[in-house]
């Protein structure tokens, strides 16, 4: 879900602004995942605190491998075997540490597992998979996915009881209209409001000034992925810009505006 979804709420501000699981591995040992980082649920400091919010203020790099985890030991519990897909090095989402993060490595994007890692986690579940009878397969699949799995239902199973407790601390996985809704609205009134729009029209001169043609940061983000060895460049220029024209809005306006909307 995470995998699929993640990148959608960075284009939510774009939009806004323009109009105002894997596979499992029966066969292989569970992996450990660290204990989800504890973030103080405060605005300042953070690269987009509405995101930050949204998933918990965690990455969302984080909160995946946390679902894995939990659907692994949930498998684990009904004597089956599951490997995560643990993702890896993605931004952090505070300011200081992503201005680190830039210097090495650009805007990035979360990884997981490496081709041959993929190659034979793929090829070891096939072999298994066509060792299984119908019933062993079965009774994997109803354990992980829930009894009655389909396409058109939400998912039961390790994978739902996974996202239910995430959903106490993520609402990303609440997946509901109020909560969605919220987000939504929070988003208008930060790009909606005058202030915001200021900074971003300050933000385009400062990324013209030191050479780059982007308009918005989540633009700069997506010129990033064509700009090859440039693209650390680029994302240290979007940091100083954001830094001097974008953040100071954002700090005011989430705790006056924002907080109103998602108590």
């Amino acid at each position: 879900m995470i995998t699929q979804l993640r990148y959608v709420l960075l284009a939510i501000p774009a939009v806004v602004a323009s109009a105002c699981g894997q596979a499992p591995s029966p066969t292989a040992a569970v992996n450990t995942v660290a204990a989800p980082r504890v973030v103080a649920a405060s605005p300042d400091g953070y690269v987009d605190p509405i995101r930050a919010e949204i998933f918990g203020w965690m990455t969302p790099a984080e909160v995946a491998n946390n679902e894995q985890q939990m659907i692994a030991s949930c498998m684990a519990e009904q004597g089956f075997e599951y490997k995560p897909t643990i993702q890896v090095d993605e931004e952090p989402l505070t300011r200081d540490a992503a201005r680190t993060y830039r210097e090495r490595n650009g805007f990035g994007r979360p990884t997981s597992m490496t081709a041959s890692e993929a190659s034979d986690a793929a090829r070891g579940q096939l072999e298994l998979l066509r060792a299984m009878n119908a019933e062993d397969l079965d009774g994997y699949l109803s354990a992980l996915e829930g009894a009655e799995r389909a396409e058109d239902r939400p998912s039961g199973g390790c994978i739902g009881r996974a996202r239910d407790e995430l959903a106490n601390s993520v609402p990303f996985f609440r997946n509901d209209e109020e909560t969605n809704a919220k987000f939504l609205q929070a988003y208008q009134t930060v790009y909606g409001s005058t202030e915001m729009k200021s900074a971003l029209g300050a933000y385009a001169s400062c990324m013209k000034a030191l050479g780059h043609t982007a308009q918005t940061p989540e633009k700069t983000r997506v010129e990033t992925q064509l700009a090859g060895p440039d693209g650390v460049l680029l994302a240290l220029a979007d940091w100083d810009c954001q830094a001097m024209h974008v953040w100071p809005v954002w700090d005011i306006l989430y705790p006056t505006h924002v907080k109103q909307i998602i108590p």
